[in-house]
């Protein structure tokens, strides 16, 4: 099991942490084939739908930012289409692993709490 952090294509859709088993959990998350977007961050997969632009998913502006900003050159037009899912990746297993601490910082910010003081 591993940790992992959903990007939903919806903008009105929360970023989430959930657990994922491998291949088949990927699959279900993601609505279909999978396949990795680069990254130059080798410790990260970023995990999308093969075909989200063949089944014209909708644009994922949020995940489509940070993978740009975390990539050193993109095809001219390209972007993710439809839900992503972020992983921790470990290069001697090969396997995926927790998403890094400081991920989970950057996309999933803390719950805003508010205490009432009465004055």
């Amino acid at each position: 099991m591993s940790r992992a952090i959903l990007i939903p294509a919806d903008t009105d859709a929360a970023v989430r942490i959930v657990e994922t088993n491998g291949l088949h959990d990927l699959q279900r998350l993601l609505d279909g084939n999978i396949d990795y977007a680069p990254l130059n961050q080798p410790d990260l997969t970023l995990w999308i739908n093969d075909e989200g632009k063949m089944l014209d998913l909708p644009r994922n502006e949020r995940a489509d930012a940070w993978w740009k900003a975390n990539i050193r050159a993109t095809f001219p037009g390209d972007y993710i289409a439809g839900d992503a899912v972020l992983v921790g990746f470990d290069r001697d297993s090969g396997e995926d692993t927790d998403v890094p601490a400081r991920i989970i910082t950057q996309l999933h910010p803390a719950p805003l709490r508010l205490s009432l003081v009465k004055h």
